[in-house]
């Protein structure tokens, strides 16, 4: 008697049975970064059974508003896919994504798992000043917001030492969180993001003092600014 693969069950059902079942859900979506038009980039592994017929991606944005969006329309039959509907840095709001499988009986998967990532917020790669110019910090560095104090903008500049999962968070003093102006994979060196005073939903914030938060998977810095009006 032959053996069964049990990773590709899905297929082996279709064939014995004729019974068409779900397809599993792909694995290990990754951001991956952004092409040279800053466009984000996704990756996954391709699934195990032989019935694919290709992938759709979703999108949730702004992450929290149940606004779900396919991202492409047509199946893709590939393990990689980049979104030119989307800036990243450009539009102010944080985009939840994820992937499905779909076979050729046209069923799809379970969702695979979600990456969040920052297309606005002004986000873009700080110009180095002299003494940063050809040097990679050895440390992760998050500098003075600049003005601080500001009305209504600042920016906040980091610098990484190697590429990182970033958070840039902004608190009140009482420990509220405002705002996620940061959420997701950045490459190494020194990068600045603005600021506009407003809070996730886009409403501008009382004046007052501000946490500034820079945060990895081992490291986090807190600075304070103070808006006024």
């Amino acid at each position: 008697m032959r053996s069964v693969d049990v990773d590709n069950k899905a297929s082996v059902f279709t064939k014995i049975l004729n019974v068409n079942v779900p397809p599993t859900a792909p694995q290990n979506f990754t951001y991956s970064g952004y092409d040279a038009n800053r466009h984000p980039v996704f990756t996954w592994n391709t699934n195990p059974e032989e019935d694919i017929a290709g992938y759709n991606l979703y999108k949730e944005k702004p992450v929290g508003s149940g606004t779900i969006i396919k991202v492409n329309s047509l199946l893709i039959n590939t393990n990689q896919y980049t979104d030119i509907n989307e800036t990243v840095g450009m539009d102010g709001f944080i985009a939840d994504y994820w992937v499905k499988a779909v076979d050729n009986g046209a069923l799809e998967s379970a969702e695979s798992n979600h990456q969040s990532i920052m297309t606005g917020g002004m986000w873009k790669i700080a110009q180095p000043t002299p003494e940063e110019q050809n040097n990679i910090p050895d440390n992760l560095v998050l500098s003075p917001a600049f003005p601080n104090p500001f009305n209504p903008i600042t920016t906040i500049k980091f610098g990484l030492p190697e590429d990182k999962h970033v958070q840039l968070n902004i608190y009140s003093i009482s420990g509220k969180k405002v705002r996620t102006l940061l959420n997701g994979q950045v490459s190494k060196g020194y990068h600045q993001i603005v600021w506009d005073g407003r809070n996730e939903s886009g409403q501008p914030v009382s004046a007052g003092l501000y946490v500034y938060e820079l945060k990895t998977n081992n490291k986090r810095i807190l600075k304070k600014m103070l808006l006024i009006k």
